[in-house]
């Protein structure tokens, strides 16, 4: 077995956009309020609740992804944050961006939980420490690029807009 670099890149690719489910709110909490007619604890739960989704269900979407395969388990999570990111930029409520936030975290966790395993598998034994560590390092990366990128879009573009892209 040889690692496949450009594979694992891959994965890793997926797991910064996936974490930027989590930093791609705060810079859009302004705008939500104004055009949702969100109050704060709204907006902060719309913030946190991807986080609560993986608290919570964290084992289970384990044992899942392990059961379906974490190919398939990946693949589901992706379109599952699509198919969010869409309702999101559809939302006409606030409840209504909740729920589509929840259905995004949903999504994350199956990338979260699938995309390590499927690393350390695409990994020469040698190679899995320096991969594995790469994958420790997906959340604060997407969380820092998707808060930089939705600041300087909602202003030109619109919350709607951030969430589309």
């Amino acid at each position: 077995m040889t690692t496949s670099w450009g594979r694992i890149f891959l994965i890793y690719g997926i797991g910064v956009l996936a974490a930027g489910q989590l930093g791609i709110v705060p810079p859009l909490v302004p705008a939500l309020q104004r055009d949702l007619g969100m109050s704060l604890a709204p907006a902060g739960m719309t913030v946190s609740i991807i986080t609560l989704i993986g608290a919570l269900f964290g084992l289970l979407a384990g044992n899942w992804s392990e059961r379906i395969g974490h190919g398939r388990a990946l693949r589901i999570g992706l379109l599952i944050m699509a198919a969010a990111a869409a309702i999101c930029a559809a939302c006409n409520d606030g409840a209504m961006l909740l729920g589509a936030r929840g259905l995004a975290g949903v999504g994350y966790l199956l990338v979260v939980v699938a995309s390590p395993s499927l690393m350390a598998a695409t990994s020469e034994p040698r190679h899995q420490p320096f991969t594995l560590s790469l994958w420790g390092t997906f959340v604060p990366t997407g969380i820092a690029l998707s808060g930089i990128a939705a600041a300087s879009l909602v202003g030109r573009a619109g919350w709607r807009m951030v969430f589309a892209v």
